[in-house]
């Protein structure tokens, strides 16, 4: 089921939510389970702080 809603395009964190479980759970359960390709997380709007 995880991975037929991620494909479909759903969230690692949206499916986190409907299961009950972690992020990380999730990610992980992509990564090891299934042959999906997981999509490179990423948070529009949100900007790393840069060093100087």
């Amino acid at each position: 089921m995880a991975a037929e809603r991620y494909a479909a395009g759903a969230s690692i964190q949206a499916i986190a939510d409907e299961l009950g479980h972690s992020r990380s759970f999730v990610n992980g359960l992509l990564h090891r389970d299934t042959d999906v390709e997981v999509r490179p997380h990423s948070a529009p709007g949100r900007r790393r702080a840069s060093r100087s």
